[in-house]
């Protein structure tokens, strides 16, 4: 018996079983990726606001085949994000793409978050879709999703 009442060789099994598991969950990492676009309608500016949040662990797997794609070299990672935003993040109204205005990247310790804008949109624009595609084509699981936000004093 152990000092805890459980039979010695199950406490060693139990044990040996946390020990594997800790053991193991630094290799297995997380086997989905996702990433969150939040947009949001400026009243005072009369823009549309879009912020894209990426997991710098799954971008950092696949920044260097993106500077490899567009053929940076040295690779910039505003210039490389840029080139794949255009590809891979559109707004589209009835169909038609909408262009958005690059504002910039801020990468921090554990994301890095795209800011674009759209402008001339007086009010929240009715029927507008988005095709949020970064990271689906490096990532087979990617979930993406592009979220609407609403000021308490906008509507």
């Amino acid at each position: 018996m152990s000092r805890f009442g459980i039979p010695r060789p199950k406490f060693q099994s139990v044990l040996t079983m946390v020990v594997l598991c800790f053991w193991l969950s630094p290799a297995l990492g997380h086997r989905y990726a996702m990433s969150q676009g939040m947009v949001e309608h400026n009243k005072s500016t009369k823009s549309l606001e879009l912020s894209i949040q990426l997991f710098n662990h799954d971008l950092d797997q696949v920044f260097p085949k993106i500077c490899q794609r567009y053929g940076y070299s040295p690779c910039s990672h505003e210039e490389a994000l840029l080139s794949y935003t255009r590809d891979g993040f559109k707004v589209l109204k009835a169909g038609k793409i909408l262009p958005w205005r690059w504002v910039g990247v801020s990468r921090e310790i554990h994301h890095t978050y795209i800011f674009l804008e759209l402008i001339g949109h007086e009010k929240k624009p009715e029927n507008i879709t988005f095709e949020h595609n970064l990271l689906k084509d490096f990532f087979p699981r990617q979930a993406n999703r592009v979220v609407w936000r609403t000021r308490p004093d906008q509507s």
